[in-house]
């Protein structure tokens, strides 16, 4: 990090996002509601996007998770790449038993 580094308006920024995200997003959807656009096609259409960057982080997480092993010695960067792909895959985990459930 650099020494002009403000973390106050770091610790701001995030939050502030996120409040954005939370406002934007319902009147969104709400508008899409009224113009229909949420019907079975745009479903289908974005759970398979949904799919294909699944699988591509996937492969991403495992070739970057490979350099990291072979290219530095086991650190941090090893340990932060090995949740992620803990976290990742628990996530698929949780998320086929909820749909299992559903249907």
């Amino acid at each position: 990090m650099y020494e002009n580094f403000d973390w106050l308006a770091f610790l701001l920024g995030l939050p502030l996002a996120l409040l954005i995200v939370a406002i934007v997003l319902p009147l969104q959807r709400r508008a899409l509601k009224k113009q229909r656009a949420l019907d079975e096609r745009y479903v289908t259409i974005h759970t398979q996007g949904r799919s294909f960057a699944w699988m591509v982080t996937s492969i991403a997480l495992a070739i970057v998770w490979l350099v990291v092993l072979f290219i530095e010695p086991i650190g941090t960067a090893f340990f932060v790449l090995t949740f992620l792909w803990i976290v990742h895959f628990s996530s698929w985990l949780i998320g086929a038993v909820i749909a299992s459930k559903r249907n």
